[in-house]
């Protein structure tokens, strides 16, 4: 039998649901990180097999018309120009990200309504002021 190195905090068994929560969100952080590692990867295979980015949609959809592939491809290229404006400012855009998050859960797309939180969330927490941020160095 395998032994955790997570031992319970007391002996009553009062903290073992949270020993259970903490080995949960640190195992899906792993999982997470792993799975991105690895998505990496493919998309560098991917590239690699093809030799341009305007070739992936070909290799990844060769039974599909070409141009219905390159109508899809267009949108996705819209999106992605989309989303890096998001990017740059997220936070100016704050409540249309919790408008597409509702909006998503509503239609019972949970997995991307809590993409789009996560998004925002970050977004929210690396935008705060800082309290320091309205000085300058002549105040010293």
């Amino acid at each position: 039998m395998t032994t955790s190195p997570i031992a319970p905090a007391s002996a009553a068994g009062s903290d073992d649901g949270w020993e259970t929560v903490r080995t949960d969100l640190m195992c899906a952080g792993m999982a997470t990180s792993s799975g991105q590692f690895l998505a990496g990867l493919m998309a560098d295979g991917m590239l690699d097999a093809v030799g341009q980015p305007e070739m992936l949609p070909r290799y990844l959809f060769p039974d599909v018309d070409p141009a219905v592939l390159d109508e899809v491809a267009k949108l996705y290229a819209a999106a992605g120009f989309r989303a890096g404006l998001i990017a740059a400012n997220p936070s100016f855009r704050r409540d249309e990200l919790e408008a597409h998050r509702a909006a998503l859960s509503g239609a019972a797309f949970h997995a991307m309504a809590g993409q789009v939180a996560r998004s925002a969330s970050i977004a929210s927490r690396a935008t705060e002021s800082h309290p320091a941020d309205g000085e300058s160095g002549r105040e010293h």
